[in-house]
């Protein structure tokens, strides 16, 4: 038995649906930005589509405080 395995695929990603955020958290480097864009609709479908052809073991989906 292995202790290990291999794995073709990321274990996690994230995808962060806007940039937006109200929190101003010295740490933080949305606080940073002045971009407090949100991703057009079929954005987030195409990128949620190509993350999901690579199988990770978890999708977090972020999306700020407001």
């Amino acid at each position: 038995m292995q202790l290990t395995e291999k794995y073709n695929s990321p274990h996690r990603l994230h995808l962060e649906t806007t940039k937006r955020c109200n929190l101003l958290c010295e740490h933080c480097y949305v606080s940073a930005s002045d971009n407090f864009e949100y991703h057009k609709l079929e954005q987030l479908k195409k990128k949620f589509l190509q993350l999901h052809k690579k199988e990770p073991l978890a999708l977090l989906l972020l999306a700020g405080n407001f």
